[in-house]
C-alpha cells in the first residue's frame, strides 16, 4: 500500500469512528443526566360568581333602561332586628309601563347594644339581590318553617342543618335548636347575623316575602 492510499485510509476510518461515536451518542450510549425540572406556577381560576337576571339584563342591554324601586316592606323582627324587602323593575326607556325583569332588594340589620359603657353600639347588615324565582324559594322556606318547623329527623342523634343560598352570594343555615326554636344565620360575603327564630318569627319572613311577590306580580301584570 502507497503512503497516500494509506493516509486516505486514516482519514476515512478517522471519520467513520467519528460518526459511529456520535450516533451511539445520541442512542443513549452515554447519556447526560437531564437538567432539573423547573416547577411551573400553579394556574389561579377565578370563578365569578353567577349574576341574578336583573343584574345581567342590566348590564348586557343595549339601550336605555329605566330602573323602578317600589316602597319597601320593613317589619321589625325585634327592638334589635329589622328586614327590609325593597321591590325592583327593569324596563325599556320607550316603554316604561312594561317591566322586562323584577328582583328584591333583601336587607336584614341588626344594632347590638354595648356590653360596656366605653363601648359603642355595634351594627351588623346583609343584603343581597333576589330574583323572582329566588323570592319564590325564600317565601316556600319561612312558609314551611312557620307551619311545620324544621324536618322531622329519620336518624336518631343525627343533626339536621338547612342551608340555603342566593345566586348574589347569601346564605341561610338554620339549626335545631333542645327547646325548639331555630338557631338561624344569615350571611353575605361582608357580614353575618345571627338570630333565633319561631313560629311567630318565621310567619313575620314568611309575610313579608309574600307582599314582596304581590307587589312584582302586580307591576308585571301592568300593561
Amino acid at each position: 500500500m502507497t503512503i497516500r492510499r494509506l493516509k486516505i485510509f486514516t482519514l476515512f476510518l478517522f471519520f467513520a469512528m467519528h460518526g459511529f461515536n456520535h450516533a451511539w451518542g445520541q442512542s443513549g450510549g452515554a447519556r447526560r443526566p437531564a437538567p432539573p425540572s423547573i416547577p411551573q406556577p400553579t394556574q389561579v381560576v377565578l370563578v365569578q360568581p353567577p349574576l341574578t337576571d336583573f343584574e345581567r339584563y342590566r348590564l348586557h342591554a343595549d339601550q336605555p333602561l329605566v330602573a323602578l324601586t317600589f316602597p319597601a316592606i320593613t317589619v321589625e323582627l325585634d327592638p334589635n332586628l329589622s328586614l327590609a324587602l325593597t321591590p325592583r323593575g327593569l324596563t325599556h326607556f320607550d316603554s316604561p309601563d312594561a317591566l322586562k325583569v323584577v328582583a328584591l332588594e333583601f336587607n336584614l340589620s341588626q344594632t347590638l347594644p354595648a356590653t360596656r359603657g366605653t363601648e359603642v353600639s355595634r351594627f351588623h347588615s346583609v343584603t343581597a339581590l333576589l330574583d323572582f324565582d329566588e323570592l319564590s324559594a325564600f317565601r316556600s322556606l319561612f312558609t314551611s318553617l312557620s307551619a311545620t318547623g324544621m324536618p322531622r329527623q329519620p336518624f336518631p342523634g343525627a343533626k339536621a342543618v338547612v342551608r340555603m343560598a342566593s345566586k348574589s352570594g347569601m346564605h341561610l343555615e338554620l339549626t335545631s335548636e333542645p327547646d325548639g326554636s331555630i338557631l338561624c344565620v344569615v350571611a353575605d360575603e361582608a357580614d353575618s347575623i345571627t338570630l333565633s327564630l319561631d313560629t311567630d318569627s318565621a310567619r313575620k319572613w314568611a309575610d313579608a316575602f309574600i307582599a314582596a311577590r304581590r307587589v312584582l306580580e302586580a307591576a308585571r301584570e301592568i300593561r
